[in-house]
């Protein structure tokens, strides 16, 4: 899968990954998870959504997922990906 998609690119490739990245995020992969919240997050293979961004990263973070929590700390420090700047998350996070 990943060399199919190292290899192809382009837009039909991405909508094809997510495809795949989605189905192993749903069943609770951590690294699909993060992978989601990037696609999701730039709109690279699924529209673009901040909230399910956020929903991806949060489910990523909470597995441990150190790039995830980081994300997520970040986003809620600067209020980005559509969440309020919230400096009580972001102590959360950091502590995580």
């Amino acid at each position: 899968m990943g060399l199919y998609y190292a290899n192809q690119g382009g837009t039909q490739s991405d909508r094809f990954a997510c495809k795949w990245f989605l189905d192993a995020a749903a069943q609770g992969d951590v690294d699909a998870q993060f992978f989601m919240a990037d696609a999701d997050a730039t709109g690279k293979g699924v529209p673009q959504d901040d909230a399910e961004a956020i929903k991806w990263l949060r489910l990523a973070a909470e597995q441990g997922h150190a790039n995830a929590q980081y994300k997520l700390g970040a986003a809620y420090a600067n209020g980005d990906e559509g969440v309020p700047e919230d400096s009580i998350e972001t102590s959360t996070m950091n502590a995580g």
